[in-house]
């Protein structure tokens, strides 16, 4: 499931559908939304102003939705794991989820700046790592 998450993350960034939902509530007009851009292999309609791609809203939402997915699996993963003995990834992977979470919400409100973009990559990247770990 974390790995299916960060695909989709990747297709957001990789798509510039970033922008197509600036806050935090919805994305626009749902009757519009483009399901094939969810084709990882279709070039993105890109145009010139915000948003820069807008059939790219569907990647977005469910980016936005297997986050909640992803975190209500990951919590009471990470305490089972801290009660099993495994004390540290438990709480490594809690840390790294709030922190990944918290990026998620600065990426949303403050229109993607570049340096909390790149930081949420790497703790997803590092949040699998950790995931993995437990195997």
């Amino acid at each position: 499931m974390l790995v299916a998450q960060d695909a989709l993350g990747a297709l957001v960034s990789a798509s510039f559908a970033g922008l197509n939902c600036p806050g935090l509530s919805g994305c626009g007009n749902v009757s519009a939304w483009a399901w094939h851009a969810l084709d990882p292999f279709r070039e993105p309609n890109l145009s010139s102003t915000v948003p820069i791609n807008p059939d790219g809203a569907p990647a977005q939402i469910l980016h936005r939705v297997g986050a909640l997915v992803v975190s209500l699996v990951l919590v009471p993963l990470g305490v089972a794991a801290m009660r099993r003995g495994a004390r540290l990834i438990g709480v490594v992977m809690l840390a790294l989820l709030a922190v990944q979470l918290a990026l998620g919400v600065a990426l949303i409100t403050a229109a993607l700046p570049f340096e909390p973009a790149l930081a949420h990559n790497l703790v997803a990247a590092l949040l699998l790592t950790a995931v993995v770990s437990l195997l």
